[in-house]
């Protein structure tokens, strides 16, 4: 999952998908992950997306 550090946090950008763009009229989610530890963020990146498609 992509993650990148923006300061001293890390966020998660990610396209939209297809399916969603009725919907969601952003073309990238990007959201803040609220951690510094780039293993913690790959964890809540899979995580937040999950919930965001559910």
């Amino acid at each position: 999952m992509p993650c990148y550090l923006r300061g001293a946090t890390y966020h998660l950008k990610r396209r939209v998908p297809t399916r969603y763009a009725k919907v969601e009229r952003r073309t990238f989610i990007k959201m803040s992950l609220k951690t510094d530890s780039l293993g913690v963020a790959r964890h809540k990146a899979e995580e937040v997306w999950d919930q965001l498609l559910a």
